[in-house]
């Protein structure tokens, strides 16, 4: 099966070409990440960057403010998990400490 090419946008560099060819981005809390289908780009929603970044769906949806739990705005999720570390990343690298491999 061929892979098609696609264009993603990541940290307001837009990329095209291969998916295997197309290097990697930073997801950011600017407005300027997403897929583009077509002719549009359509921005990432709060569960997709959370799943990309390995957490589970909602995970950054609530928070406790002033010891009341309280929904958080779409922007702050995704300045919340532009700043995260991916979850694997890190088991790998706690791996290769541990392991000395």
């Amino acid at each position: 099966m061929e892979l098609k090419k696609h264009s993603i946008a990541i940290s307001g560099q837009p990329r095209t070409g291969d998916p295997k060819k197309c290097g990697t981005g930073t997801l950011t809390s600017q407005d300027n990440h997403g897929v583009q289908i077509n002719e549009r780009i359509r921005r990432l929603t709060p569960i997709e960057c959370e799943r990309l970044q390995g957490f589970p769906d909602d995970w950054t949806k609530y928070g406790i403010f002033e010891g009341v739990k309280k929904e958080i705005s779409d922007m702050q999720r995704y300045k919340t998990l532009g700043n995260a570390v991916t979850t694997k990343v890190v088991e790998l690298i706690i791996k290769k400490i541990y392991y000395n491999n």
